[in-house]
């Protein structure tokens, strides 16, 4: 049982490594340190929302604001 936990641990450990880093960034970068809403359907609508908005941030600097609405038109 032991191994079989630490298996798991060591799992869960690489998971967050890849999964938190990420969302920690996109987060931070707009000043939100923590999830406002509760449950899963919230928590994941919330983030969904952070990473679009981050995508269009990424979209409007490297294309420029004005080629990215006429790309959008």
């Amino acid at each position: 049982m032991q191994t079989r936990t630490q298996d798991v641990s060591e799992k869960v450990k690489l998971r967050e490594t890849k999964a938190k880093h990420p969302l920690g960034i996109i987060k931070g970068h707009m000043d939100q340190v923590y999830f406002l809403m509760k449950g899963l359907p919230n928590v994941g609508a919330e983030i969904s929302l952070a990473v679009r908005a981050t995508n269009i941030k990424r979209a409007a600097k490297i294309l420029g604001v004005s080629k990215m609405f006429l790309a959008l038109v």
